[in-house]
């Protein structure tokens, strides 16, 4: 038989304000002592009694401390509270390791945090003083940021999770090569990542030290972004997820023909993509070094947008997703009707639609050379937004989401009535039809 939830009962010092919504409530407690602020918020939705009544029983919670010392009376108060957050913490942490959840900010005092090792999720930021984190390396998930005077962090290898960022004294990282989720990111004192091939997730992002990535073939999903002294990854192929956007020194993508999800974003040195075509999801936004696509044609999601040198997307067809955004050089799109999603939003140079008409999710917003939408009425969901050559929409009454936000051509709306979901917003020139859309669900006007 289950036990009874506990009692707590929240006094006229402890409990100030009491607001329930939706099942979801926040209390407010207030005057513990002087000087002391105490704010309590209940993640929790399950409410076991009226709140109305100095007797209330929950499951969990969230804590939020400012300034606040009696953390013992704190757990007398609210022994069920699994999560607190803490800042500018000025006494001992001795009596928050009953915690579950702890996310600590700002503090010069702290030294020892061995009273921290059972926290299952805990994150200590801006935490100047310390610097011996050897405690930690039971706590599951853990985030150490900005904290300046931590040097050795050789006893966390057994973390499951865990985040270093903006630690400048870091150096070595050899020790953390079996951590499954590894976040380094602004540590400009770590150079050497050899030891870290085994990590099945490694995000190594703004760690300018870093230029040699040739260990890091055997990791799962790797994130390497803006690493701008990294040139070479031919080493990669092996890896499943793959992210260097705005690798700026990374011209050769060759060998990473075998990566199901690749983005290169931003990486204008790119010139040749053509041994990409077997990616599953490829991303060249901004890779405005990169012409020719007629090789990625196979690719099921792919992100070209921005690459203005782009001019011929006739082999594209057959590909899922296809994002187009801002190619101004692509004029003919009459290939792409086979694609479920396409997003063509300003591609001013596209003047005839017509083909597309079998698209589900198409998106032609700012799109100012387009004026005729006749063909595209069997479109699932549209978005003509700012096309203001528009002004015949007679044709789109069994589109089921279409915006229009901005079309200033358009005036007369009475065949939408049929649209599920409508946009009108900055369509200041409709005169008529309006009373023909009182049977759109979601209507935004």
């Amino acid at each position: 038989m289950a036990s009874e939830p506990k009692r707590v009962r929240v006094g006229p010092r402890e409990s100030s304000i009491v607001d329930l919504c939706d099942a979801t409530f926040n209390v407010v407690c207030g005057f513990l002592g002087v000087e002391h602020v105490l704010a309590l918020r209940v993640v929790s939705k399950t409410v076991l009694g009226r709140l109305n009544s100095p007797t209330t029983r929950v499951t969990t919670g969230s804590v939020f401390l400012l300034g606040y010392k009696d953390t013992d009376k704190l757990r007398r108060v609210f022994p069920w509270l699994l999560s607190a957050s803490c800042f500018q913490w000025t006494s001992s942490l001795s009596h928050l390791g009953w915690l579950s959840v702890l996310r600590f900010h700002g503090s010069d005092r702290v030294r020892n945090v061995s009273a921290l090792r059972g926290i299952h999720t805990l994150t200590l930021s801006l935490v100047n003083g310390l610097v011996d984190v050897s405690p930690l390396g039971h706590v599951r998930n853990l985030t150490l940021s900005d904290c300046p005077e931590i040097t050795d962090v050789s006893a966390l290898g057994r973390v499951k999770t865990l985040v270093i960022a903006h630690c400048r004294n870091v150096t070595d990282v050899s020790a953390l090569g079996e951590v499954e989720t590894l976040s380094i990111l602004s540590c400009r004192g770590v150079t050497d990542v050899s030891a870290l091939g085994k990590n099945k997730t490694l995000t190594i992002k703004h760690c300018l030290g870093v230029a040699d990535v040739s260990a890091l073939g055997g990791v799962t999903t790797l994130d390497i972004s803006y690493s701008k002294e990294i040139t070479n990854v031919s080493m990669l192929g092996r890896v499943k997820k793959l992210f260097l956007s705005g690798c700026t020194g990374v011209t050769d993508v060759s060998a990473l023909g075998g990566v199901e999800e690749l983005d290169i974003s931003r990486c204008t040195g790119v010139t040749d993509v053509s041994m990409l075509g077997r990616v599953k999801k490829l991303f060249l936004s901004g890779c405005t070094g990169s012409t020719d696509v007629s090789a990625l044609g196979g690719v099921e999601e792919l992100n070209i947008s921005r690459c203005t040198g782009v001019t011929d997307v006739s082999m594209l067809g057959r590909v899922k997703k296809l994002f187009l955004i801002g190619c101004t050089g692509a004029t003919d799109v009459s290939a792409l009707g086979g694609v479920e999603e396409l997003d063509i939003s300003r591609c001013t140079g596209v003047i005839d639609v017509s083909a597309l008409g079998r698209v589900k999710k198409l998106f032609l917003s700012g799109c100012t050379g387009v004026t005729d939408v006749s063909a595209l009425g069997g479109v699932e969901e549209l978005d003509i937004s700012r096309c203001t050559g528009v002004i015949d929409v007679s044709a789109l009454g069994r589109v089921k989401k279409l915006f229009l936000i901005g079309c200033t051509g358009v005036t007369d709306v009475s065949a939408l009535g049929g649209v599920e979901e409508l946009d009108l917003r900055g369509c200041p020139n409709i005169v008529t039809g309006m009373f023909a859309l009182e049977g759109v669900k979601n209507l935004y006007t």
